[in-house]
């Protein structure tokens, strides 16, 4: 019931926009027979801004619900929602990026396809966590999408210039570097964060 009620919370719109996204992406590239670095720019610069659409507002969703005064005192299951949340969405996004991946491979393609979507997840969740993070802490959701969006911007014109081995789109240079677990696991620190902000602020 706890799971259910959190995934109709979410907002149906932006799990519509991101299958829609999905979709269009799936349509618009030719997946025939896609090399490694052809895939992986479809990964990394396109299937990555899902992650933009399904995280940012997570934390804050009672705010634009109008219903926060009712799951505020209960503070560990506020938390507790949130956090299925997270965990809903993460895996929504997963899928979604393996079925794009998949379609290639059924279409010829010849690339790690474990790999592929482990690495445009990471991205995806990282402009996600990004958003969040804004959201949790400004209460403001269009703060929460530029912040996203702005972070795909740096990364994607600087092509890791300032963030080195931490680079995003790492994939683009033709392999799942160690950065990629580097950026997982901050990512998982920056989640924690906004878990434990949530829990506090409840």
């Amino acid at each position: 019931m706890v799971v259910y009620y959190n995934a109709k919370i979410i907002g149906y719109v932006s799990i519509l926009v991101a299958v829609a996204c999905t979709a269009v992406i799936s349509t618009v590239f030719n997946l025939r027979f896609s090399t490694y670095s052809e895939i992986a720019q479809v990964g990394e610069m396109y299937l990555s801004l899902l992650g933009i659409i399904l995280l940012p507002h997570l934390s804050i969703v009672e705010d634009t619900d109008y219903i926060h005064e009712t799951v505020y005192p209960r503070r560990f299951r506020h938390v507790l929602s949130v956090l299925y949340r997270l965990l809903f969405t993460a895996a929504l996004l997963w899928f979604l990026i393996m079925s794009v991946v998949m379609l290639a491979k059924l279409q010829g393609s010849e690339f790690p396809w474990l790999e592929i979507t482990g690495g445009v997840w990471i991205s995806a969740m990282g402009l996600g966590a990004a958003g969040l993070t804004a959201a949790t802490f400004s209460r403001n959701i269009a703060a929460a999408y530029i912040t996203g969006f702005l972070y795909y911007v740096l990364e994607l014109f600087t092509k890791g210039k300032y963030t080195g081995d931490l680079y995003l789109f790492s994939l683009l240079r033709g392999q799942f570097e160690q950065g990629k677990w580097g950026m997982a696991g901050i990512i998982a620190v920056v989640l924690a964060v906004n878990l434990v902000y949530v829990w506090r602020k409840s």
